[in-house]
């Protein structure tokens, strides 16, 4: 059986089984580090994760991966600047600030940052200071939130 069928299969027992906990799977990959193979299994909850939360996950999806082949699995947060990878996850944060950044180049630019609007089917726009541009979901490399992290450390510093 092909490993993208098994992974497949293993994600919608994933999604089913986080569903039953009231969690969010975000993202499942099977990936090749330093010659071993990850399974690394995103997940997240409603008012944040906890590594309670990542371990009750992680002991009860261990039997829904038995078929694939793996070398170690790890199951984790999507962290504050998370991927955006479904239109779920667009519709989620519409509002955000965002980076997207694009398989070619626009207008001497791969990299554009503002709050996400305009969320369809086909893509979304970003609203920032130079304006509103448009995307189609098929040029984006990767979405994420934006986290300005000097911003964030101010805050902290502030109080």
């Amino acid at each position: 059986m092909p490993k993208q069928t098994t992974i497949a299969k293993a994600e919608t027992a994933l999604e089913l089984l986080a569903q039953r906990m009231g969690l969010e799977l975000v993202d499942v990959q099977l990936s090749g580090r330093t010659g071993e193979v990850f399974l690394s299994i995103c997940i997240d909850k409603q008012g944040g994760l906890s590594l309670d939360d990542c371990e009750k996950f992680h002991k009860q999806a261990l039997p829904l991966v038995e078929g694939v082949a793996y070398d170690y699995l790890e199951c984790s947060s999507p962290g504050l600047d998370r991927l955006l990878k479904k239109q779920r996850d667009f519709q989620r944060f519409s509002g955000q600030p965002v980076q997207a950044r694009l398989f070619a180049a626009r207008d001497g630019k791969k990299e554009f940052t503002g709050v996400l609007t305009d969320v369809t089917a086909q893509g979304f726009s970003l609203s920032g200071p130079a304006g509103k541009d448009a995307f189609t979901y098929k040029e984006c490399a990767q979405v994420r939130l934006y986290v300005d992290y000097d911003a964030e450390l101010a805050k902290g510093e502030s109080k």
